[in-house]
């Protein structure tokens, strides 16, 4: 680019030597950090739980157990913060304690991946999809539309508002200011840390080129071998940031 003339653009600058001796974003959160931001956004859902039977304190309860169920999956699961984490409830294999995410993928699926996830985690969506059904019934005496998703914010007319990136910053507003992918930062780091193989890292943060796809019809990639190198190592993470499960009001 630089030989296309005076006044053009510069390359993007490369770095220039390793950060704590690593590659990468020197933006990684912290652990301590994040037992902190999780122990907050238990302590806002205890504290509007006091609130139920009032007139807004549903609404209230409701979007702080979605944001703490929200952040339960993003940082366990390696989501990208690009759309709804489950488009449908078909989408997670309760029995196998499988999910389907396909968050930054084209029309030909290309980039879509099956993370395995683990036991506290598939408690808090068991229980999260009970409390849903609860709301929506409720909602229904009301005559509030339903989207069918099976997580959604309520807004102050107690409608269900999809969960995008910007409902996401809009709800977390009061915990959580910093880039929604922060979560992956910390997680490829920590499975490494946890001797989780590399190129199993890579599949799981959804990592590859064409050709090299993990779930395609012809890959060599044994799902039981993947399953069993993450979940110990999952399971270590959710008891290293402290997570508890939170019950919703059903």
């Amino acid at each position: 680019m630089r030989l296309t003339g005076p006044g053009a653009l510069c390359l993007p600058p490369r770095q220039g030597e390793l950060i704590d001796g690593a590659v990468g974003s020197d933006l990684v959160l912290t652990t301590p950090v994040l037992i902190k931001l999780f122990a907050a956004l238990r302590g806002q859902v205890k504290n509007d739980r006091m609130l139920l039977g009032t007139s807004d304190g549903l609404r209230h309860f409701h979007n702080s157990l979605t944001n703490y169920v929200l952040m339960m999956a993003y940082w366990l699961t390696g989501y990208r913060a690009v759309r709804d984490p489950l488009g449908a409830i078909t989408e997670y294999n309760r029995e196998r304690r499988l999910l389907l995410i396909a968050d930054k993928t084209g029309d030909g699926y290309g980039h879509a991946r099956v993370v395995p996830v683990c036991s506290l985690l598939a408690e808090q969506l068991d229980l999260y999809e009970k409390h849903i059904q609860w709301i929506r019934n409720r909602l229904s005496l009301a005559n509030r539309g339903c989207r069918g998703v099976p997580m959604f914010f309520l807004d102050n007319e107690f409608n269900e508002v999809q969960v995008r990136p910007a409902s996401m910053e809009a709800m977390l507003e009061w915990a959580y200011v910093l880039p929604l992918n922060l979560n992956r930062h910390w997680l490829r780091g920590e499975l490494r840390r946890l001797e989780v193989p590399g190129p199993q890292v890579d599949r799981y943060m959804g990592h590859w080129s064409i050709g090299q796809e993990p779930w395609g019809r012809y890959s060599g990639v044994d799902p039981l071998d993947f399953s069993q190198a993450l979940e110990p190592a999952l399971e270590q993470l959710a008891a290293m940031l402290k997570l508890e499960i939170v019950r919703g009001v059903a």
